[in-house]
């Protein structure tokens, strides 16, 4: 419990550098310009605006990844246009939450960006997902599919943030922008 505790006052602490909020200004910069790059597969698009999102729970860690990620979503309906969905926004502020618990201040390692990756995937994307859309589905029928994009796109993005976050890390921009990552244990 007291790893948790330390966890998330690590990462509020991270509000008090300037260099934390000019990154998250660049990562939802990128996150923007990403946003028009995307592809099908099968049944579902991958894209990369998640990208920066998800270094900034890598890198900060649950309290400024979740407000991040809130304010991100806020954002982009805003600039899109389309209507506010609060539910939708919990969604993302509980996905950067859970991100930065599962990621922060622990090595880079492809089964655990994985395994956040599904458990959001499905519980908050899918399951939670699909409540905060009944009032517009008007029944729990696009869950299944819903369920199958998760399924697909999460080790899609989960090797995505993998191998970006393990060569950025090998060329040295970490260290460079002063970012503490651990080394894995051999």
């Amino acid at each position: 419990m007291k790893k948790i505790r330390t966890l998330f006052t690590d990462s509020a602490r991270e509000f008090r550098s300037i260099r934390t909020l000019a990154l998250c200004g660049v990562f939802a910069a990128m996150a923007f310009l990403l946003e028009s790059f995307n592809f099908p597969l099968g049944p579902t698009k991958v894209g990369f605006s998640g990208l920066p999102n998800e270094m900034v729970d890598v890198l900060f860690g649950p309290v400024v990844g979740a407000i991040f990620a809130g304010t991100l979503d806020i954002f982009k309906l805003l600039l899109r246009g389309d209507v506010w969905n609060p539910g939708l926004t919990l969604n993302a502020v509980l996905a950067g939450l859970i991100y930065g618990v599962c990621w922060y201040k622990k090595p880079i390692r492809l089964w655990r960006y994985l395994a956040a990756k599904l458990f959001v995937g499905i519980f908050i994307n899918a399951f939670l997902g699909t409540y905060w859309l009944l009032s517009y589905f008007g029944s729990w029928a696009v869950l299944p599919g819903r369920l199958v994009k998760n399924l697909i796109s999460a080790p899609v993005d989960a090797l995505i943030l993998y191998l970006v976050m393990t060569a950025l890390n090998a060329a040295g921009v970490f260290k460079m922008i002063d970012v503490y990552l651990p080394k894995k244990k051999k």
